[in-house]
């Protein structure tokens, strides 16, 4: 499976139709640019509604809505009007490394607080009429944050997990971490999705890789996934596309699923 990652400011839907209609059929669906509940305000996500309203989506790609906020009382009331327009998921992102963002735990700064999150997921999933999805990052301050967070997200049926593997605090510099998502990614009983532009699988022949693209939605197991083999210059896809893909084009994520799926 093949998805656009979300930029601010790029991947909105005038970008998304021009690309449909230069490479149809290249992606299996995109996801948005966040809506943004700012200080709970409802109205600042509306101002942006129109971006994924399904009769302007029209000959563009599939879109899943992506909302970026902690108030329980407002993130259901816009999943359920979005599902009311026809969405059957909707994005949360808890992975945005802005400071201005994640000085208020939102994005990846409600990630040091494992609990904010459980009170947040208890709260919205029995009230939710779309699937929710999650988009995060290793944690804000060190990777090892996420080891209190997966067993806390295992307990809810979210649909899939996207791991940016950097801390909040790396914005989009340094290192990938490779190991930790390693260790993360058998713990996950939902699907996850990771870039094959850092992570390989193993070596195949082009007949191989032929009959792969007619099966891209397999599941991979973990087993599969050789990290150690990766090259760790490259960044992930919400890293490249979130910092304007510093002319490195337009990435995308692909599929790969838990055991425990």
């Amino acid at each position: 499976m093949l998805i656009l990652a979300p930029m601010q400011g790029l991947t909105e839907l005038l970008f998304r139709k021009a690309y449909h209609e230069c490479f149809p059929n290249a992606l299996d669906y995109a996801i948005s640019p966040f809506l943004s509940l700012t200080h709970g305000n409802l109205s600042e996500a509306w101002k942006k509604i129109d971006d994924v309203i399904p009769q302007a989506n029209l000959g563009s790609m599939p879109v899943i809505p992506q909302i970026l906020g902690k108030e329980p009382a407002e993130f259901v009331d816009l999943a359920n009007r979005l599902y009311d327009i026809g969405y059957k998921e909707i994005n949360w992102n808890i992975g945005c490394p802005m400071r201005k963002i994640t000085a208020k735990h939102r994005g990846s700064g409600i990630l040091p607080y494992p609990d904010e999150v459980k009170t947040i997921l208890d709260t919205i999933i029995p009230q939710l009429r779309p699937s929710l999805s999650v988009k995060m990052r290793l944690g804000l301050y060190n990777a090892d944050e996420i080891f209190k967070l997966i067993p806390i997200l295992n307990d809810y049926p979210l649909d899939n997990i996207t791991i940016h593997p950097r801390t909040g605090r790396q914005q989009y510099s340094g290192q990938v971490d490779l190991n930790t998502f390693e260790e993360v990614l058998p713990l996950i009983r939902h699907r996850g999705f990771h870039d094959r532009t850092w992570s390989s699988f193993r070596p195949h022949s082009p007949a191989q890789d032929k009959k792969r693209q007619h099966k891209r939605r397999r599941p991979f197991s973990p087993d599969e996934v050789h990290p150690h083999t990766a090259r760790r210059n490259q960044p992930t896809t919400h890293s490249r596309s979130e910092q304007n893909a510093q002319n490195q084009g337009i990435l995308v994520s692909a599929t790969v699923q838990s055991p425990h799926h």
